[in-house]
């Protein structure tokens, strides 16, 4: 009677599968005779017979799951400690996800999509030997810093970067170069959940919101419709209301979600022929020509969506991307990538486009609102519609993990199974103890209250001096909810002889994230800066003696205005936000080290840092004369800075 030759299971037909292990029966007698050959060649995957087998049923799946997680326990285990690790990262993960009107709504899918991704990979991860080297220490250690600082400063961008770090560091220890290099994509694929920190993403959603609207415009205007932008808005007669793009609409949105479709479509296609662009041309000069050529246009493309899209900040990552994308991708695959960035911002803008033709149709502002709500969905149809369509151009529409070729199978005779390779020699032990020391670090390291309100004394603030009368206006909602840790006042100050208002905002927070910087905001409220410089203005007080600030002139359709702006913290001054967020971040820096060097001064380090704050003062008044105007307002804020109680000493 045939059996089971894995666990001996018998009373089993020929070729049936064991609803035990996976593996197919066979006869006594056969097993017997074929015993030795059986015992030379690497029977590993079991459980991979079950889940593909076309007898497919439920209790062979389950029991392969069971006989998986067994097997390699240590390698789940490490997953387990490591979400554990960076619980708070994770936590604020989840939260972004399914925040109203979130640009990583589709977060939760993308562990399955990463997982399907891997398991497209199975039939290469049997023929690749597993070779766990120590050479994963050198990924994990150096970023250990970098991770305790994150969680001292509850900073998930820093968490981001060690969960990925260490993610990618345990598989070197776990398995080897060989088979990371194979789950490199998927386990970076996760990157694609990840919020973006919200100074980068204010940053990109206003560039990407101000282009939208602008092509917009010119949508309307080129099919007969008079309209005119004014920053994020689109005004018309022929429209119900202002076209409001605000920045759940600005295209950023669909960017992010069509770039993490796009990158598992394109992982997914496959190209036998595997060729660069030059790969194609047979001169070896003429190929080489090619090549600078091509690269040349990688790097300067990307780098140039990176500005567009993201600011200064991203143009050398984009340059080095684009230049990695040329090298060693496909040229197909390259194209459709590069395609992502234009295609999203023109079917963004064709979306905003259709709403007003919704509103100017119809001529109420019900129906623009009633398509507004369900045209992103259009949009994502559109853009994978363009994908697919420019896929099956290049003939780039045959999609799966080509399998192995047979002479790079690196699998010998006499090996052990795959499994009792995993973390050979100490190495996944070494990977649990490590993981485990940093969760108990979590326990002992006190994040710092940088989410805590700050606290603004208003009546330190003077409400009258000189000519100048004030009255206290309300803060609009939507700012209250962005800049939720700070302390805010809003004060109209007017002369009461020649009628001049001053708008004065302060803030006080905690941490420079509940900042929002005038770079961003003017613009988005239809007011361009046409003026930026740093201007030092003199207090008349001993400390600060004088105050460096940042000096700007917006104009719009409206009028122009001065805003004169700076931070500070006690008697130190910064005039732009880039300094001020490198300031904060050395002083935590400071911090966590004087906490860790000088233990039993913890409580009079953490009294000092709860006592610390940084405030922004925001000046700003309408302009016809501008070297008159900011005379006037220099004088200002002059006296105002002397009437303040405590300033500087805060």
């Amino acid at each position: 009677m045939p059996k089971c030759s894995n666990c001996n299971t018998g009373d089993l037909t020929n070729d049936e599968v064991c609803p035990i292990c996976g593996n197919r029966a066979t006869n006594v007698a056969d097993n017997d005779d074929q015993s030795t050959q059986d015992m030379k060649k690497k029977t590993t995957n079991n459980a991979e017979a079950a889940l593909a087998s076309p007898k497919r049923n439920w209790i062979p799946i389950v029991s392969a799951i069971f006989i998986m997680a067994g097997r390699y326990w240590i390698i789940l285990t490490a997953g387990i400690l490591l979400v554990l690790i960076h619980h708070s990262a994770v936590k604020y993960w989840w939260n972004t996800w399914f925040l109203p009107n979130s640009y990583y709504s589709h977060g939760p899918l993308v562990p399955f999509i990463a997982a399907f991704m891997a398991w497209s990979n199975r039939k290469r991860i049997a023929t690749v030997k597993i070779k766990p080297t120590w050479l994963g220490l050198l990924l994990i250690i150096p970023i250990i810093p970098i991770f305790v600082f994150g969680r001292w400063t509850t900073s998930s961008a820093l968490c981001s970067i060690s969960f990925f770090a260490f993610a990618v560091g345990a598989m070197l220890l776990f398995t080897g170069p060989k088979m990371t290099k194979l789950m490199l994509f998927p386990i970076l694929y996760l990157a694609f959940m990840v919020p973006l920190p919200a100074t980068l993403l204010d940053e990109a959603t206003l560039k990407i919101q101000l282009k939208s609207t602008t092509v917009a415009a010119y949508m309307l205007n080129l099919t007969g419709y008079d309209v005119i932008q004014s920053g994020s808005e689109i005004h018309g007669s022929d429209l119900p209301e202002p076209l409001v793009v605000g920045a759940p609409c600005s295209g950023f949105r669909l960017l992010i979600s069509l770039l993490t479709f796009t990158a598992f479509f394109v992982y997914m296609i496959n190209d036998p022929t595997w060729k660069r662009a030059w790969d194609y041309i047979s001169s070896p000069t003429l190929r080489r020509v090619c090549a600078v050529f091509v690269c040349a246009f990688g790097a300067l493309y990307c780098g140039t969506m990176g500005y567009l899209f993201a600011g200064k900040l991203m143009i050398v990552a984009g340059a080095l991307a684009g230049l990695m994308f040329v090298m060693f991708l496909p040229w197909k695959k390259w194209l459709l990538l590069f395609l992502s960035f234009p295609l999203s911002l023109f079917v963004n803008s064709l979306r905003i486009t259709m709403i007003g033709y919704s509103g100017i149709w119809t001529g109420t502002a019900e129906a623009m609102h009633k398509f507004h709500d369900w045209s992103g969905y259009i949009g994502l149809i559109i853009c994978f519609a363009v994908l697919f369509g420019i896929a099956k151009l290049i003939k780039a529409d045959k999609f799966g993990i080509p399998d192995p070729k047979p002479e790079l199978s690196t699998s010998t005779e006499g090996d052990p199974e795959p499994w009792k390779l995993v973390g050979r020699g100490g190495r996944g032990f070494a990977v649990i103890a490590l993981f485990c020391i940093l969760l108990g670090s979590n326990l002992l390291i006190r994040p710092l209250e940088i989410h805590a309100k700050g606290f603004l004394d208003k009546d330190s603030i003077p409400k009258s001096f000189g000519t100048w009368t004030s009255q206290d206006v309300p803060i609009a909602k939507n700012v209250v909810e962005m800049l939720g840790t700070a302390d805010l006042l809003q004060r109209v100050y007017t002369d009461s002889i020649t009628g001049r208002q001053v708008v004065v905002f302060i803030e006080a927070a905690r941490d420079t994230t509940a900042f929002h910087d005038p770079h961003s905001c003017l613009p988005g409220s239809g007011s361009p800066i046409t003026s930026d410089r740093v201007i030092n203005i003199k207090t008349g007080l001993r400390e600060p003696a004088m105050v460096k600030a940042t000096l700007l002139r917006a104009s719009g359709d409206y009028g122009a205005s001065l805003v004169i702006h700076w931070y500070m913290c006690g008697k130190l001054v910064y005039p732009n936000t880039p300094m001020v967020h490198r300031h904060v971040r050395a002083v935590q820096i400071r911090d966590l080290l004087d906490t860790l060097t000088h233990p039993q001064d913890r409580d009079r380090i953490r009294k000092r840092i709860d006592r610390r704050q940084w405030y922004w003062y925001r000046f700003s008044t309408e302009s016809w004369d501008e070297s008159t105007d900011e005379e006037v307002l220099r004088k200002f804020i002059a006296q105002f800075i002397r009437r303040v109680k405590g300033f500087g000493e805060q």
